[in-house]
Order: structure tokens, then C-alpha cells, then sequence
């Protein structure tokens, strides 16, 4: 099968595309020769892949055997004591891979959000970041936070807080996205200018 993929598109390609390198080139031979090339090398690269596609074997799951009754009357051995030792061991990593848990992340973007609505400049960066970098991301909410701390009048925006607006929104959201999400960082504005009276 891949010999046949290998031969349409080797043939079927050298054909068409040196037609037209033919008539477009002022090199005629060499762009019809290298029609040639790039053919056998793509219909090689397809030929490979289609047979490999077909004869890879088959993943078979392998179930666990019954032991032999022969097997099951033989006395065991006594564990060794290196298996001995390694159960504390153990014992001990599961706490520590339970100390190391992953925040929420929805809880830390919750505290930040409450901070960021008082007016809280860090906090707005912050959740603006959390919004568009962790996972699961809101690109138009990240947006939206861009747009509020430039229009915040904080004496603390400068030039990195522009370049994060145009990273956040005007190269990863389209125009209406963009407008929803301007619209967006108008009511969290009302939100903020409501608990500060």
C-alpha cells in the first residue's frame, strides 16, 4: 500500500508540478528535475507513513495468569528486608506529596478578585496574569483587567502595564472579542468606583 501512495504521488506529482515549473521557470530542466526530487522525497516520507499506519502491530492488554497449582504449594521465601525498610519509606513520600498539592486556583484568583475590586493595583496585575497565563484561561477577562488598571489612574501603571494590554488583548483576542471585553472592563469599573463611595 505505502509503494502505492509512494508511486501517485511520486508520478502523479513529478507530472503536474513540473508542467508547471516547466512553463513558469527559465530553467526548465532543472525545475523539472527538481519537481522529480521533491516528489520521490514527499511520496517516500508518505509511502513510509502509510505503511507504518498498516503494519504497526496491534496493542494487545495483557492479563495477569493464575500461578500454576505446582507454584502455589512451593513454600515462599521470606520478604527481604530491603522491601521491608522501603515501606516507611513510602510511608513518609505521601505526606510530603501531599504538602505539595497545587494551589486552587480558583481560590487564589477569588481572594485576588476581592482585592482587585477594592481598587488594590498589585491585586489587578496579579489576577490579570492569573486570568491569562494559568490554566483554565479566560483571554477576555484577562482583557478586560488590562484595560481597567490602564484606565485606573493609578500612579503606579507604567509602560509594562501597556505592553501587557497589547500582549493580552490586541494580539490574542479578535475585534469583537476585544469590544466585548471593553465592555467587560467598563462594569468592572462602575464595580470599583461603587465600593469606593
Amino acid at each position: 500500500m505505502g509503494a502505492m501512495v509512494f508511486l501517485v504521488i511520486f508520478l502523479g506529482g513529478w507530472i503536474v508540478l513540473g508542467r508547471y515549473w516547466w512553463r513558469t521557470s527559465r530553467h526548465r530542466v532543472l525545475s523539472v528535475l527538481g519537481a522529480g526530487m521533491l516528489c520521490f522525497v514527499v511520496g517516500g516520507v508518505a509511502g513510509t507513513a502509510v505503511d507504518g499506519a498498516l503494519t504497526s502491530p496491534p496493542v494487545v492488554a495483557s492479563t495477569p495468569t493464575a500461578p500454576s497449582p505446582a507454584a502455589a504449594a512451593a513454600p515462599s521465601k521470606p520478604a527481604p528486608a530491603a522491601s521491608v525498610v522501603a515501606a516507611p519509606t513510602a510511608a513518609k513520600a505521601a505526606p510530603a506529596a501531599a504538602e505539595a498539592d497545587p494551589p486552587n486556583v480558583f481560590a487564589q484568583r477569588e481572594a485576588l478578585e476581592k482585592k482587585a475590586l477594592a481598587g488594590d493595583y498589585q491585586a489587578q496585575r496579579n489576577l490579570a496574569y492569573s486570568l491569562g497565563h494559568d490554566e483554565p484561561t479566560n483571554t477576555m477577562q484577562a482583557c478586560a483587567w488590562r484595560i481597567v488598571i490602564l484606565g485606573s489612574g493609578s500612579a503606579e501603571v507604567d509602560d509594562s502595564d501597556l505592553a501587557n494590554k497589547r500582549l493580552d488583548c490586541n494580539r490574542k483576542l479578535a475585534a469583537d472579542a476585544l469590544y466585548a471585553a471593553g465592555m467587560r472592563a467598563v462594569a468592572i469599573g462602575e464595580k470599583i468606583d461603587a465600593r469606593r463611595k
